[in-house]
């Protein structure tokens, strides 16, 4: 046998080694990448809106960042009746309301029968409120 006959298989398996080794440690990589982004592992920031609310005290009031993942909400689920910045339009300026935090803390929740449907099943309770405390930041005070 001549020697070249003996390396040609040896270099062909040596070959198909080092492509599984490849292919094993690219599957490897992207599964656990895949692995870590369904953890929420390296996965980037969290867009706001999506983001648990941090808890505020009621007696501290609403906090900046429940009134602006609010406006998001209100985006997503009031304008379309309200206006884009709660002026009105088919449903009233909010701007003039004169309801307090908790009263419109309830119309989000159970709505009003005939005008306004209730979004207790369609917002968490902390959306709810962020909603709540969005729309109380439109009047201003």
């Amino acid at each position: 046998m001549s020697p070249e006959a003996r390396t040609g298989p040896s270099e062909g398996r040596a070959a198909l080694i080092a492509a599984v080794a490849s292919l094993t440690i690219l599957g490897l990589t992207f599964g656990v990448s895949a692995l870590m982004r369904g953890a929420g592992i390296g996965a980037g920031p969290t867009p706001i809106a999506s983001r648990p609310a941090e808890p505020t005290s009621p007696a501290d009031g609403p906090s900046a960042v429940d009134i602006a993942a609010g406006k998001t909400h209100f985006a997503e689920q009031c304008s379309s009746c309200h206006g884009d910045a709660g002026a009105g339009g088919y449903a009233p300026n909010l701007h003039k309301s004169p309801l307090d935090l908790a009263r419109i803390t309830a119309i989000i929740q159970k709505g009003v029968p005939g005008k306004m449907p209730a979004f207790a099943s369609k917002l968490s309770p902390a959306a709810v409120s962020q909603t709540a405390a969005y729309v109380d930041s439109l009047r201003g005070h």
